[in-house]
């Protein structure tokens, strides 16, 4: 899946980078 797999990637380079005020992010999709 395209999306998922740039959402993916996106949150893996805001982690290595640190995180969001450093607290890392965690990407979970779920399908209705």
């Amino acid at each position: 899946m395209p999306l998922k797999n740039g959402i993916q990637l996106a949150v893996d380079e805001i982690n290595a980078a640190g995180g969001v005020n450093g607290m890392k992010l965690e990407f979970q999709m779920e399908d209705d």
